[in-house]
């Protein structure tokens, strides 16, 4: 009984954040579409190659390899990582945000029926990675 009070209790907070990000969505919509503007943030894309490197362990061998650094050092050198990272999940997120935004803006005229199911669900799978991350 308790197991499935919490489940329950999890689904619930996720409809709510998912409720809550559609509702802030809504009120950030564009007015209009420009396709210029559009153009310009897909050829931005190439700022998040950096992050590959920050997910690599290459950093953290030549660390260990250097055999006189603390472990305080190594402590903050982490959570420097975590904080560039975290910075570059936002980021992602608003990039993100920006594209579904287009998308739903585009749904009534997609001929596909599913469409709108589909862009739901990419948003609820975003966002559960997003959160696990």
């Amino acid at each position: 009984m308790t197991v499935v009070l919490v489940l329950l209790s999890v689904v619930l907070l996720i409809g709510i954040a998912i409720a809550w990000e559609l509702l802030r969505l809504r009120d950030t919509a564009p007015a209009e579409l420009d396709p210029d503007e559009i153009q310009k943030d897909l050829a931005r894309l190439h700022v998040y190659e950096p992050m590959r490197r920050l997910l690599s362990d290459a950093d953290f061998d030549f660390v260990a390899s250097q055999g006189t650094l603390s472990p305080r050092w190594v402590r903050r050198f982490r959570t420097r990582r975590r904080s560039v990272i975290a910075l570059y999940l936002k980021e992602i997120r608003n990039d993100f945000n920006r594209i579904w935004l287009v998308c739903r803006l585009l749904a009534p005229m997609n001929p596909d029926p599913n469409f709108s199911t589909r862009l739901l669900r990419q948003l609820v799978v975003f966002y559960g990675y997003y959160f696990s991350i």
